[in-house]
This record gives C-alpha cells, sequence and structure tokens, in this order.
C-alpha cells in the first residue's frame, strides 16, 4: 500500500486550478469508489440468496459500508450501525491525502511543510484508536506524508539517480534488521507499531521495488506487470468485489475437510483472483461507460 500513495505523490501537480484538481480526483477516484460500491451491493443479493444468506440484512450491511467506506474492523462513531466496505476504503483515503497534500503544497511555505503533514499524521494516528471516522479521512491524514515523499523524490529526481550496490546492500540490511523490532504495521487501519520507522521501511522498500522495476523494464515480466500496472484501478475494483463477496475462508474450510492440501487450494485461488483480475481488464476495456468511469477515456 505504502508504494501506491508514494508513486501517487510522485504525480501529483499543482500547476492546475482548484477547480480541475478537485474534479480530476473526484473523477478518479470517488466515482470509481460509488461505482464499484453500488456494484457490490446490487451482487450481494443474488449471492446471499444462492448462499442462503439474509438478502435484506446484506444489502444492508454493504449499503451502509459503502455510504461510510470504513476499511477496518475499529469501531466507527456510529457502532450500531454496519460501517465496514473493506479494502475499497483506499480509494477514499487517497482523496484525502491528495488534497492534503496538495493544499500544503500549495500554502505552507517550505520549511512548514513538514511540520504540518506531521501534525496531520499524529492527528489521524492518535484520533483512530478511538474510533473510525467517516469516508476514511483518519487514513488519508497519515497517508499524506507518503504522498509528500513522494512528490520531493520527483522535485528532487531521486528516482533516476544512480546508486552504488554498497549503498544498496546497506539498505537492504537496514531493512531487515529493522523487521527484528516489527510490531506490525497497517495504513487500512492507521497502525504503526514502529511509529514513523514504518514510514521510513516502506519508502525504501519502494525505492528498491522501482530499482528492481528498471532493472527488468525491457523483459517479457515487465511488459505483463506493467499491464497490470496502467489498468491497477481496474484490478482493485474486481478484486474488492471478489473480496467482498466470496466466501473464501468457507472454500478452504471445505477443500482442508475433503483432503486437498492446503497449498494446492492456495494456489487455486491465487490463479482464479488472478483471472477475474484479468476479466475485468477485458471487461472495462469492451465497455465504452466503464472505461469513462475507470479510466476516464
Amino acid at each position: 500500500m505504502p508504494l501506491f500513495f508514494l508513486i501517487s505523490g510522485y504525480f501529483l501537480s499543482i500547476q492546475r486550478p482548484w477547480k480541475f484538481f478537485l474534479q480530476k480526483k473526484i473523477n478518479g477516484l470517488l466515482i470509481p469508489y460509488a461505482v464499484t460500491g453500488i456494484t457490490i451491493v446490487i451482487l450481494s443479493a443474488p449471492i446471499n440468496l444462492m448462499l442462503h444468506y439474509p438478502v435484506v440484512d446484506g444489502i444492508y450491511q454493504w449499503l451502509m459500508g459503502v455510504l461510510y467506506g470504513n476499511g477496518t474492523s475499529r469501531p466507527s462513531v456510529f457502532p450500531s450501525i454496519p460501517t465496514f466496505i473493506g479494502a475499497l476504503w483506499f480509494l477514499l483515503a487517497l482523496f484525502w491525502a491528495s488534497l492534503f497534500t496538495r493544499f500544503v503544497l500549495q500554502y505552507c511555505p517550505r520549511w512548514l511543510r513538514i511540520i504540518v503533514l506531521l501534525c496531520l499524521f499524529c492527528l489521524g494516528w492518535s484520533t483512530s484508536t478511538y474510533a473510525w471516522w467517516p469516508w476514511d479521512i483518519q487514513a488519508g491524514m497519515t497517508t499524506a506524508l507518503l504522498l509528500y515523499v513522494g512528490y520531493e523524490a520527483r522535485a528532487h529526481n531521486i528516482i533516476n539517480r544512480k546508486i552504488s550496490n554498497r549503498s544498496i546492500a546497506l539498505i537492504v540490511l537496514f531493512i531487515i534488521f529493522s523487521m527484528f523490532f516489527y510490531r506490525g504495521f497497517s495504513i487500512a487501519r492507521n497502525h504503526f507499531g514502529d511509529g514513523l520507522l514504518d514510514f521510513l521501511r516502506a519508502t525504501l522498500i519502494t525505492w528498491l521495488i522501482i530499482l528492481f522495476a528498471r532493472h527488468i523494464k525491457d523483459s517479457h515480466v515487465a511488459k505483463i506487470m506493467a499491464w497490470f500496472g496502467a489498468n491497477s484501478i481496474i484490478v482493485l475494483a474486481f478484486h474488492i468485489i471478489e473480496l467482498d463477496l466470496i466466501p473464501w475462508h468457507n472454500m478452504i474450510r471445505y477443500a482442508l475437510l475433503i483432503g486437498i492440501p492446503n497449498i494446492l487450494t492456495y494456489v487455486f485461488i491465487i490463479i482464479m483472483k488472478i483471472s477475474w483480475a484479468c476479466f475485468g481488464i477485458y471487461f472495462v476495456h469492451r465497455s465504452k461507460i466503464l472505461q469513462k468511469i475507470y479510466l476516464r477515456r
């Protein structure tokens, strides 16, 4: 997840007017969120009917989840209603993080930016331990720091700078050593067991991934990964649909009961998930309406 936020910050622009910027984020993040969420609500009815689950309760649960946008199991400010929507939280968090980062970059002097973002991080981090606010605002508060790092990386051309093998080895050793003190990390619920060290570790790992991607950029693997990357919003949307509605845990339990080895079960599920994502990409590209929603074409 940090990689997606860092890359989003890398491509963040503050040159266009606020109206254009806001409209772009609504079209690129909130509309796909709403369409995917409504799809989950609609599809929950036949799936629950087939699985003999309460249909009306299922529709109500996912509808409230879409309206609230809780991507975590942490209690919301309305504990009496269901608020969980799952991995779809990412689109809301990225929306808020983009707005916060744009505001800081445009209206704060350079020396003040990191201070404001750290305060915003602490506010989102501390308040989320008590209750999760609607629309993943707190996740947007904490991840604005990642977007800022990505933005500064482009401003200083960090990615294109050459780095020695010795420096890479030291970074890898630091990451491995720091993992001995690892106490959990989840942006979805603002859990940072190692505090800002989690962000430093995530930034370094992202940098290593980008260096590796540059190393294999002319390979067939790179072309496949680039294809998925160009359609990542579609992959996310279709992944969320199956993740929320398909009872994978029941399938795993059933496979164990009939004696299918764990490894074969998980390999099968992974293949099914990748195949479903590929179908999603094909399906969206065949529909002009869905292209406008997910690819803004």
